[in-house]
């Protein structure tokens, strides 16, 4: 008896890249090779019309302090994205070492982002 053929699964399809602020399809507009989050055209134009939306947009380029948690010290840095940040820290009393990621805050304040911080 022949075998038969083992079906091979599809490839998964890319994630379209969205707007951070809409959620509007901007893999037209995102340029080439463009990692991390974007902000459509429509929304950067909305931010320049609002000034305060403009400071606060401004202000999230600032450096975050390393977070404080009870019973561990952060010992450094080791990368940021454009939702969070990830910290070596090490528990005071063991010393066992972790890697503590932290979502930034000028990104907690959507719920959009905080649904896909966290699975």
């Amino acid at each position: 008896m022949p075998e038969k053929p083992i079906p091979t699964p599809a490839p998964p399809k890319p994630k379209i890249p969205t707007c951070q602020r809409c959620g509007k399809d901007v893999s037209k507009e995102i340029p080439a090779g463009r990692q991390g989050d974007y902000i459509c055209l429509d929304c950067q134009s909305k931010e320049q019309e609002d000034p305060i939306a403009l400071l606060l947009a401004l202000m999230g380029g600032m450096e975050q302090p390393p977070p404080s948690i009870p019973d561990y010290e952060v010992e450094k840095k080791l990368g940021q994205g454009g939702m969070g940040a990830v910290y070596l820290a090490h528990h005071k009393r063991t010393g066992r070492k972790i890697a503590l990621k932290v979502m930034l805050s000028r990104v907690a304040v959507h719920d959009h982002a905080r649904k896909e911080f966290f699975p």
